[in-house]
């Protein structure tokens, strides 16, 4: 029940804050201000401490906490993941950041294509939620 609500409340306040950005961004300097930011910021850290979550959440976790032990099962990732994993291992950050990085590139990524048509980006953010 608190995953739906926490989903819940995630998925009405990226919907308003692309509301808000569809009407607001003629008046706008950047198309990378607040209301593009903002939700990318805060449903990467909320999905990306998903402690749990996930069937593939162990294997991850294990796989960046265990990278010398499992260098071969890492070798085998795509090129950028894996220096990610890497660069975030050697500074010796926690696990959790590799899921909020992973997720801002994600989001940034999403939110960068409805750049030229943000009059559907309320709509690409309920597509993401609703259908996963």
């Amino acid at each position: 029940m608190l995953a739906f609500v926490v989903y819940f409340c995630l998925l009405l306040h990226s919907l308003l804050y692309s509301i808000i950005y569809q009407y607001e961004y003629k008046k706008l300097r950047s198309y990378w201000n607040l209301y593009i930011v903002i939700p990318i910021v805060v449903v990467s850290v909320v999905l990306g401490v998903r402690l749990g979550v996930g069937i593939d959440y162990d294997h991850y976790k294990n796989l960046y906490l265990n990278q010398l032990i499992y260098s071969d099962s890492i070798s085998q990732f795509e090129p950028i993941y894996k220096s990610i994993n890497q660069i975030l291992f050697y500074w010796k950050l926690p696990y959790p950041i590799l899921f909020i990085v992973i997720l801002c590139i994600q989001q940034f990524f999403f939110y960068k294509t409805f750049k030229n048509m943000p009059y559907l980006l309320p709509w690409g953010v309920l597509s993401v939620f609703v259908l996963g």
